[in-house]
């Protein structure tokens, strides 16, 4: 990614540009950008987050979080090692 950008305490701060070569700024705060396959790496770190917290168990039915998973015998485990063999 050639900028970021982070939300810290109410407050949006930018460094570097949207698209390598243009000068063109990061977004603003209202703006939205995709992150593409980045997001899983964030989402595994927040579960691991919860997981340390003792809120969520590694080893448990993931339908016991995700409602859309309650017939699955999938784990969270699983989903974060993208060994569940679910699609897409």
């Amino acid at each position: 990614m050639p900028g970021a950008l982070a939300y810290v305490n109410g407050r949006t701060y930018t460094a570097g540009t949207a698209e390598v070569g243009t000068g063109r700024p990061m977004v603003d705060a209202d703006a939205r950008f995709r992150l593409a396959g980045d997001t899983k790496a964030f989402t595994a770190t927040a579960v691991m987050r919860l997981v340390a917290e003792g809120k969520v168990r590694l080893d448990a039915p993931a339908g016991g979080y995700v409602p859309q998973l309650a017939q699955s015998p999938v784990t969270v485990r699983q989903l974060l090692k993208q060994r569940s063999g679910l699609p897409e």
